[in-house]
């Protein structure tokens, strides 16, 4: 049956292809003969001038007579359209390092080598390209790719034959026309339908292909290194064009009508050059001893023209080292490693010069998401738990509009039910009671955690922006077994030290395309089903055997100050949180949220995350909060009412965003920090119609504390939530209530504060009183006469000297007002105290501009500060460290001064 399908694919491929290709094929029926009756494995290396067409002409031939298999980068191996014939076929996967580099893939790329060399041992043969990529230009360049070589080096005892497609250089298919970016697939497929339709299909005007098939003589380099065996393969791939004037192969325009001459566009060609004169010689020289060192050449023969693979031999390895060291001693971010083709782009990267094209967003129909809705007041529907709640959701708006991104689109309940139940029923195969989900703002990220909790298992939500120790401590803390990731987010992420959990991914493209068309229609049927029948099925007993008391997700604190805590929250907690902050904010069925925090962050997996699911209000995700200009035209498109986030990110998104963007915006919610005088005015002066409303929560308090709903000014964080108290003591003791009007530390109780840590051996954080247990903040602050709260700051950000508790945040505003006036996207200073010898407290100032230590201290006494404030040491640093929830990494700098003060003192 297999092989009846398939040669039925086959033979339909090869209609389509006489459609438009006339194809020729040279020496194969040689290599046949002289292949036949071979137990040897064999390598089929091909170049690779275009996407799909090439692959297709060359593999066909191959796969009816050696039953060959060729590696496919993952994207298109997971590619629902391609999937069903790359599993038939008995593709093999690899992952794509030109986008990104990371140990996930490298684990990945390893376990495929070894399955490789495993299968070429038995005889089997593979359709490899040694580029690993469709050319750029004529010509056919190998440069460091290592992947063949290394293929060749541990398997010495195989047939080598390689394939030239020759006709396809201009074709749509091909990088020809778009000056080497890559094919836009969906635009050259919707030009070849219509193409094909408008010249009556049978009088398409035809492309000639040639494909030459040889194997590799005596000469070839067995044994040689990767330069050696890829300098053989490119002079043959290139052999045909030695005669012409750039010896590569010239580029073949076939018109698209059959009654006329109709030629496609060709993008011009791109000259990128740089004014060398304006850069530092440090800049430079550091530039290219790296360069030097990878390439393994002297300085004095690295050109700014060279390019780093053609011309330099480097590889993906090599890139992903040059990439590590631009962001470690630049400070550059977004490039991936793709972007670094020449030595001229790596000395635009360094210094700022380069700046990435902005990816086009999908363009989504938006007539169903902009459809006007009643305005109604939006509430929590009842239930016990966050899986019911949401079943209830959809039972009453089933075929309603709630969600959208920029990846999957738009969203109605039915199709996040229907994904839900079908990945639920994936999921229990994972090992362990919690799973960790390491996925950005996506919609795809919300049905993971309810797949996951309708499957019975905690989700545990995973910060990967803190590094291989923070992953360590919550893989061990929460004894996680399994961890579930997407492709299309991993394949973004590089450099990132993924090494505790590279063993135990699971990919969701992975789970998704193994789910059967059969299982699709039942989890149909299911969907359309309501609550109260769907709860006699055995395989929902996550909607009726879980308690509003069970763990509902895990989260770890971001470890700013201390190493990272898990705090396990119930559906009990959760929901009580959320309905009383519903109370506090008018929220309607017309509203639009634009979501963009991490689901890691307690503000991010609730209030934007699952909340706007479980009521009914239409939430758009972005997955990164940190690119405001993406997320500012987002405000453009999506036309969001409300807007919630940390204050760092909101005033970069405003600052990117213009009143014109701004306009379909009412309200703001700002949290995660206190918000700075700064976004006030910014957003005043971006959108004045804007009602801005800041919150208090903690993630331990499920987390919302306290809502000043309005945003009045001088109402601080304004009054607890209902259900929820606030009580204000002395820090010292504990005991002694403060005033109201003066400062202490803020206890809080209340049905969304957690019941204590995973980590058993952090001490408890609760404060006994009259039978009560109240929850520590941390956090200093003060209740006004109408019991607003107003923070103060941290109290591990206060220091006493000479009897006085001193704020650090006072100093740090005191020093703001006089040296960093200017608007900035990103900290540039920091103060920090330790104690020395004697058990004095110190300040330590952190700044990114060359500071003295004599006018700082004179500058801030002018502010109204003490004249026991004083900034002890300045020490200049390129940056300041910051969390992926835009706050600044107090732990981080901490360690920073502590390496300090100990390398001085062996000094």
């Amino acid at each position: 049956m297999k092989r009846f399908i398939l040669g039925l694919i086959i033979f339909l491929a090869k209609i389509l292809l006489k459609i438009r290709y006339r194809v020729s094929y040279k020496g194969f029926d040689t290599v046949k003969k002289e292949l036949k009756g071979s137990k040897k494995g064999i390598l089929f290396l091909a170049n690779h001038p275009a996407v799909i067409v090439d692959p297709l002409i060359t593999s066909i031939p191959l796969i009816e007579n050696f039953q060959t298999r060729p590696l496919v980068i993952e994207y298109m191996y997971y590619n629902p359209a391609f999937h069903g014939v790359m599993k038939l076929i008995g593709a093999l996967p690899i992952p794509n390092f030109s986008t990104s580099f990371n140990v996930i893939k490298v684990e990945r790329a390893k376990k495929s080598m070894n399955e490789i060399h495993q299968a070429l041992n038995k005889g089997e043969s593979f359709l490899i390209y040694p580029s690993g990529t469709t050319k750029v230009t004529g010509r056919e360049i190998l440069g460091g790719a290592f992947a063949v070589a290394n293929i060749i080096q541990e398997n010495q005892d195989l047939h080598i034959c390689c394939i030239r497609t020759e006709g396809l250089w201009g074709s749509a298919f091909s990088r020809a026309l778009t000056n080497g970016d890559s094919v836009d697939l969906q635009s050259v497929f919707t030009k070849a339908f219509w193409t094909t339709l408008k010249n009556l299909i049978f009088f398409v005007p035809k492309r000639n292909i040639t494909c030459t098939y040889e194997l590799v003589d005596k000469t070839f380099p067995y044994k040689g290194a990767k330069n050696e065996i890829n300098e053989y393969l490119e002079n043959w791939f290139n052999r045909p064009y030695e005669d012409f004037p750039k010896k590569e192969e010239p580029i073949q325009l076939v018109s698209y009508s059959a009654y006329g001459i109709e030629l496609p566009q060709i993008q011009p060609a791109k000259e990128e050059s740089i004014d060398t004169s304006d850069l530092s010689k440090e800049l430079q020289d550091d530039v290219l001893e790296k360069i030097a060192l990878l390439s393994k050449r002297p300085k004095s023969e690295i050109k700014l023209s060279h390019k780093l693979s053609e011309d330099l031999g480097l590889d993906s390895l090599d890139m992903a080292e040059l990439l590590a060291f631009l962001e470690e001693r630049f400070d550059v971010s977004g490039i991936v490693p793709g972007d670094l083709t020449s030595v001229t782009r790596v000395l635009l990267v360094a210094s700022h010069k380069f700046t990435r094209k902005e990816e086009k967003e999908p363009e989504w129909n938006l007539k169903s998401w902009n459809k006007k809705k009643k305005q109604k007041r939006l509430f929590l529907q009842e239930g016990k738990t966050i899986i019911e709640v949401f079943f209830k959701q959809c039972d009453d708006h089933l075929f309603r509009v709630v969600a959208a991104d920029t990846v999957s689109g738009i969203w109605r309940y039915i199709g996040i039910k229907l994904a839900v139940i079908l990945l639920s029923e994936k999921l229990p195969k994972l090992p362990g009671t919690r799973v960790g989900i390491l996925m950005p703002a996506t919609m795809i990220t919300q049905v993971l955690i309810l797949a996951l909790q309708l499957a019975k298992k905690t989700p545990v939500m995973i910060n990967w922006t803190t590094g291989a120790k923070h992953l360590s401590t919550v893989i061990d803390a929460a004894q996680i077994k399994s961890v579930i990731t997407s492709w299309a987010f991993i394949d973004n992420l590089d450099n990132v030290d993924f090494s505790p959990i590279q063993n135990i991914v699971t990919i969701l493209e992975e789970v998704k395309i193994e789910i059967s068309l059969r299982k699709k229609l039942k989890g149909l049927f299911l969907a359309l089903l309501p609550t109260n029948i769907l709860k006699q099925f055995s395989s929902f007993d996550g909607l009726k055997d879980v308690k509003p008391q069970d763990e509902a997700v895990l989260l770890f604190t971001s470890g700013t100050e201390s190493l990272p805590k898990g705090v396990p929250l119930t559906h009990y907690n959760i929901l009580q949180d959320q309905r009383a902050t519903i109370q506090c904010l008018s929220l309607y069925s017309d509203d639009i949220l634009l979501s963009n925090l991490p689901p890691f962050h307690s503000f991010g997996f609730t209030v934007t995350g699952i909340m706007p699911i479980l009521i009914g209000m239409k939430t758009v995700f972005y997955p990164n909060p940190t690119e405001a200009k993406r997320i500012a035209k987002g405000i453009g498109r999506w036309k969001p009412s409300i807007l919630c986030s940390a204050p760092t990110f909101l005033k970069n998104i405003l600052l990117a965003a213009d009143q014109k963007s701004c306009a379909s915006l009412r309200l703001i919610v700002s949290g995660a920090e206190k918000a700075p005088e700064e976004l006030f005015h910014i957003i005043q002066d971006r959108c004045p119609q804007v009602t801005f409303a800041e919150g208090y929560g903690i993630t331990e308090c499920s987390p919302v504390l306290t809502v000043n709903a309005d945003g009045s000014e001088g109402k601080g964080v304004g009054k607890a939530i209902n259900g929820t108290f606030v009580q204000v003591v002395n820090p010292e003791n504990h005991e002694e209530s403060i005033p109201d009007g003066h400062t202490g530390l803020i206890l809080v109780y209340g049905p969304q504060v957690f019941s204590g840590y995973l980590n058993k051996s952090i001490t408890s954080p609760f404060v006994e009183k009259e039978g009560i247990f109240w929850y520590n903040t941390g956090d200093l602050g003060f209740l006004d006469n109408e019991k607003n709260l107003h923070l103060c700051g941290r109290l591990k950000r206060f220091i006493k000297i000479g009897g006085e508790m001193l704020s650090i945040g006072a100093v740090e505003d005191a020093i703001q007002k006089e040296f960093f006036q200017d608007t900035s996207s990103i900290p540039l200073f920091a103060v920090v105290s330790y104690s020395d010898e004697m058990s004095r407290p110190q300040l330590v100032l952190f700044s990114t501009k060359t500071l003295d230590l004599g006018l700082v201290n004179t500058k801030i006494r002018k502010q109204g500060l003490s004249n026991l404030v004083k900034i002890s040491r300045i020490y200049q640093v390129e940056e300041i460290p910051m969390t992926a929830t835009g706050k600044t990494a107090w732990r981080l700098l901490e360690q920073k001064l502590a390496y300090i003060l100990e390398k001085e003192k062996g000094l």
